[in-house]
C-alpha cells in the first residue's frame, strides 16, 4: 500500500531533505525509493529537485529488511525493482489525477 501528500513540481526544493518516506511506520532513508518518485514525476522536476511531502508504504515485513543501518534509518527490499514500479506508477497516477500528466510531443516532420 502506497499513500502520502507531495507537492506540485512547481514547488520542488534541491535535495531530497523535505521528502520523508515512512516504511512500515519507520522513516526511512532509500534510494530506489528517492528515484522512483523522480521518475514518476518525470520531466516535471529539473535536475536536483525533489518534491517536499510524505510518502507511506506499508509492505509485509517478511520483504522488507531494516537491519541495513544501526540507526535503522535504511531498509533493503527484497523486491527492489517491483517496489520502484509501484511508487514510480503511484507518482505518475497521482499527477495525472490533478491534471498534470506529461503529453506526447513529437516534432512535426
Amino acid at each position: 500500500q502506497i499513500d502520502g501528500v507531495l507537492t506540485k513540481p512547481i514547488a520542488a526544493v534541491s535535495g531530497a531533505q523535505k521528502l520523508r518516506i515512512i516504511v512500515n511506520g519507520r522513516s526511512v532513508r532509500d534510494r530506489v525509493i528517492l528515484r522512483a518518485v523522480r521518475d514518476g514525476f518525470g520531466a516535471f522536476l529539473k535536475a536536483d529537485k525533489y518534491p517536499a511531502g510524505i510518502l507511506r508504504i506499508q509492505i509485509p515485513p517478511r520483504d522488507l529488511d531494516v537491519n541495513v543501518h544501526p540507526q535503522k534509518t535504511e531498509v533493503r527490499f527484497r523486491q527492489s525493482d517491483q517496489v520502484f514500479s509501484l511508487v514510480c506508477g503511484a507518482v505518475k497516477a497521482a499527477l495525472g489525477s490533478v491534471g498534470l500528466a506529461p503529453t506526447t510531443w513529437r516534432e512535426p516532420p
